[in-house]
């Protein structure tokens, strides 16, 4: 279900961002002046640096392989160096039958062993791991930068407009899209909030050295050392 329903994901995203661009420049910034202006140049300059970030971020997170055990990121079954032999090794992979690293799960969506693998995720029909994380994180955290610096410049005028039912500016259209302003003020606020605070949870998981599996395991860990008097701390972590 999920290599069926992360191409459509992806066309999605790509299909919001295209729309917010649009609207940028048919319904938002025109609220605020005449085109060609220094504020013009100097918002929009700023809106498209953003949108950039967020595509090129967005491609690598699809496009850049989360990291296998071997040398390349063939399957673990076809890649030289690993070891077919004790099956009651603790790093064997019984779906891939062979033996990898102390660091490495199985998912089962790509079929394939990822060193420190965080989750599969369906909007960029990749695993997360240990070669893509940080550009997963600079996704998250360009599109809650994207998304809060759109809010910023829709929802002064959805306020005023909605609310007050007045004219935001003098250069306001007479005839505007009163829905689609609604969604350029709510969706932005609402992706801000979902996607920031994923974005804090993997800024959190990078600066600890740790993956959202890993997070569950040391907690016990560490619980079960302080049950006994004893500090734990996390040896990937380097300080």
């Amino acid at each position: 279900a999920f290599k069926i329903i992360s191409p459509v994901f992806i066309l999605v995203a790509v299909g919001l961002a295209g729309t917010a661009v649009y609207q940028w420049f048919h319904l938002v910034m025109p609220m605020y002046g005449p085109p060609y202006t220094a504020f013009y140049f100097v918002s929009t300059g700023i809106g498209i640096f953003l949108v950039s970030q967020i595509l090129l971020h967005y491609y690598n997170c699809i496009m850049v392989s989360p990291g296998s055990p071997g040398p390349d990121d063939r399957q673990c079954k076809r890649t030289p160096g690993l070891r077919d032999v004790d099956c009651d090794d603790n790093n064997y992979c019984k779906h891939c039958k062979f033996v990898t690293g102390e660091d490495t799960q199985h998912c089962f969506i790509c079929g394939r062993c990822v060193t420190d693998l965080d989750h599969h995720c369906p909007w960029i029909m990749n695993c997360v791991g240990r070669d893509n994380h940080k550009y997963f994180f600079l996704f998250l955290f360009y599109v809650t930068t994207g998304c809060l610096y759109l809010a910023c410049f829709s929802v002064p005028p959805f306020y005023t407009i909605t609310y007050y039912h007045k004219r935001f500016s003098e250069f306001q259209p007479r005839r505007i899209d009163h829905g689609m302003l609604s969604l350029c003020a709510i969706l932005p606020m609402t992706l801000t909030v979902a996607v920031g605070g994923m974005m804090l949870w993997h800024c959190y998981l990078l600066g600890t050295a740790q993956t959202s599996p890993e997070f569950a395991l040391n907690c016990h860990s560490k619980l079960r050392a302080y049950k006994k008097g004893q500090r734990w701390s996390n040896p990937k972590d380097m300080g």
